[in-house]
């Protein structure tokens, strides 16, 4: 759904503005699955968004990706918008 769409974007937008914060929580974890949780508790995310978080790749951080992630926002932000008029 759009919705959802939207909070999986808003969680990687989240994380490339904070990216030296998932680094470090990625890097200290035992495993993937404690990252996630610790992203779950620390920041309030849910299992989707903390593992959309982990399994981003490097480019991902890149300022044409994060404008990409923005835009796309932007996008479904205005699409709701204009659902919700009808």
């Amino acid at each position: 759904s759009v919705s959802e769409r939207k909070k999986i974007l808003e969680a990687i937008k989240w994380a490339q503005e904070r990216h030296d914060i998932v680094g470090d929580i990625i890097a200290g974890a035992a495993d993937s699955k404690n990252a996630r949780q610790q992203l779950m508790n620390q920041f309030g995310f849910y299992m989707e968004q903390a593992q959309v978080i982990i399994d981003m790749r490097l480019r991902m951080f890149c300022d044409k990706e994060r404008k990409k992630i923005s835009e796309e926002i932007d996008s479904l932000v205005s699409y709701g918008e204009a659902f919700q008029e009808l």
